[in-house]
Formats: C-alpha cells, sequence, structure tokens
C-alpha cells in the first residue's frame, strides 16, 4: 500500500538509494544481495547470515505488531531491514547526507522505510539486548511513517523515549549517566534536543534516559494509552503547546513542572540506592563498623583485664603491708 501524502521526490530518492545498495557490483558473495519476505517487511541479507535473517524476519512482524498496539498507529510498509556483516560496511552504506554516529549499531530512515541493522557478530551483542534494538528501530519505522502528509513532527527526545520504552532498553549506566548530568548542570534541556542526540556517548546516554524518564512519568500519570495519545496528537498538531493541551488538557510548562520533580527522584535517589557501587559501600562500611566494634570490644576486655590485675596487685600489697606489721621485731 502506498504511503499517503509521500512525495515523488522521495519515492524516487528511496529507489534510488535502495538500487545503489542491492544491485550488484561484482560476482563475489560479499556483493551479492538476498532477500526474506513477508509484508509489509524484507530482509536483505548476505548468504551466510541467512539462518539469522529468518530469525530477524519472524522477530521484526512481532515487534511490528506490539508497536502498533502501544502507539494505535498502522504498519503499512513497505520497510525494508538490511544486515550487515560489519562495521565498515555499515557505515559504507548509509546515505553521505546523514550518517550516524560512531557509536551506532543500527540506523532508521522512516522516509525510506530503510533500516541500516549489524549483524550480532559485527555488533559484538547478542541475546536480548540485540532484540530490543530491533524492536526500537521498528518503532521509528511506524511513527515516521505515521509522520507523512501530516502537519506535526515527533521530535527526536520523544521519538527516542518512546522507543526505548517499548523496547525495555532502560539500564541503571543510563540513569547513571543522567544522574550525573543533573549533578554537575550538564543535563541537556528537551528544547536541544527537537533534532539529534549528542554525539558524546556519556551525554547521549544520558539524554536517552532522559527522554525515557519523560514517556515512564506520562503513562504513570495519565495510563497505559498516554503513548499513542500524545504521538497521535504531535502529529496533528503544529507544535508540543498545542499536542500536550488536547492529550491531556494541561499546558506543556505544567508537564514539564511535574516531570522535572519526577526525573529528579528517578534519576538522582534511585541510582545512588540501587547501584552496585553503594550497595559494595554499604557491604563495605558494615565490615567496617563490625571490625571497630570487635576492636572495642576487645580493648574493653583488656582494660578489664588489666582493672583486674590492678586489684589483684593493689592486694598482693595490702597483704604483704600486713605481714610485715604482724612479724615480731627483733632488736
Amino acid at each position: 500500500m502506498k504511503r499517503p501524502g509521500l512525495p515523488v521526490c522521495v519515492s524516487l530518492l528511496s529507489a534510488m538509494i535502495l538500487m545503489a545498495i542491492f544491485v550488484p557490483v561484482g560476482k563475489t558473495a560479499d556483493s551479492r544481495w538476498l532477500m526474506l519476505e513477508k509484508p509489509p517487511l524484507k530482509i536483505r541479507y548476505h548468504e551466510p547470515a541467512e539462518s539469522f535473517a529468518r530469525q530477524v524476519l519472524s522477530k521484526s512482524v512481532i515487534f511490528l505488531a506490539e508497536v502498533e498496539k502501544v502507539l494505535r498507529l498502522p504498519a503499512r510498509g513497505p520497510y525494508v531491514i538490511v544486515l550487515t556483516g560489519s562495521r565498515e560496511e555499515f557505515v559504507r552504506l548509509q546515505p553521505a547526507s546523514t550518517p550516524g554516529p560512531e557509536w551506532a549499531g543500527a540506523l532508521t530512515y522512516p522516509q525510506l522505510g530503510l533500516v541500516f541493522l549489524m549483524t550480532p557478530g559485527a555488533l559484538g551483542t547478542a541475546g536480548r539486548g540485540y532484540w530490543s534494538l530491533l524492536q526500537h528501530e521498528m518503532v521509528h519505522l511506524v511513527m515516521g511513517e505515521a509522520e507523512f502528509g501530516q502537519p506535526g513532527r515527533v521530535p527526536r527526545w520523544l521519538s527516542e523515549g518512546v522507543a526505548t520504552y517499548i523496547a525495555g532498553e532502560m539500564r541503571l549506566p543510563r540513569l547513571l549517566h543522567l544522574s550525573w548530568a543533573q549533578i554537575t548542570g550538564s543535563a541537556i534541556p528537551f528544547e536541544q534536543l527537537e533534532r539529534k542526540f549528542p554525539e558524546k556517548p556519556a551525554l547521549a546516554e544520558a539524554a536517552y534516559a532522559q527522554s525515557y524518564l519523560f514517556v515512564q512519568f506520562i503513562m504513570r500519570k495519565y495510563g497505559q494509552e498516554a503513548v499513542g495519545k500524545l504521538v497521535a496528537s504531535v502529529i496533528r498538531e503544529r507544535n508540543m503547546d498545542q499536542a500536550v493541551f488536547a492529550a491531556f488538557g494541561v499546558s506543556l510548562a505544567e508537564l514539564m513542572t511535574g516531570f522535572q520533580d519526577y526525573a529528579k527522584v528517578k534519576a538522582t535517589w534511585i541510582p545512588v540506592i540501587t547501584s552496585s557501587a553503594t550497595v559494595w559501600g554499604a557491604i563495605t562500611l558494615l565490615f567496617l563498623l563490625t571490625y571497630v566494634r570487635k576492636r572495642v570490644a576487645g580493648f574493653r576486655v583488656l582494660r578489664e583485664w588489666d582493672l583486674e590485675d590492678e586489684q589483684d596487685s593493689r592486694s598482693d600489697l595490702v597483704e604483704d603491708d600486713t605481714s610485715e606489721k604482724k612479724r615480731p621485731t627483733v632488736h
């Protein structure tokens, strides 16, 4: 199904980029691209990754259904997921005008319906973390598709917050980065995260945590449908102020004030209480207190022994003195 409102120039650009990627340049196995398809998804891969490509296709179908349910947005497609076998290939295939940061393991171009994703071997990670990354990109595809032909655009911080929340990618290290950013005054306000995230990994992690906490905050305050309502409202309206009021009946300033209070608690106290450093610090402190108590108790016992020895010595002296007095005097 054709995307509503998709400009002809974008369609042509998409076709040109896909042709540049998938048309073989030579006869080598590395240059041949194979494809698996289950509408609205297509998986492009090299032959050695065929078994894994089937897993990606299966997982992607499930993830798209979950994203549709949370966001209440249709996933029409078509979408193309390109599995790259190395970081060099991952970088080389990115459009030159919009390259991703060096630390990225996946990139999504919603206007093209296109995802670049490194294989676990190339990325150096596997398991739940890898599949969360794939689900994260599914969120960007669906949200980006929903924006076509609409007056509003979802700001980057909200898009990343929703994707991080749905994919379950929140981790304690990210909260610690945000906690440090808040303590040092280096936390980036949402106004500066409208279009892009920082290149520096530590600041990017703090930005992801902050965006995630915003989504968690509105879910707890306004219920499970809050994310879908806000995203739909943002796409429908021309600015965030109108979108927030339409979704929740409060001003953006009022919503952000509540969020800042929430974020201070979540990003400052919880990491401190739950971090492994704190746990080991508490264990160390407990050990030291136990050691000191034992030492003090030992000193008390020694002191008691010393006092007993002093009393015994005094008693002996008294007895000696009495004996001398009782002894007859010799002239």
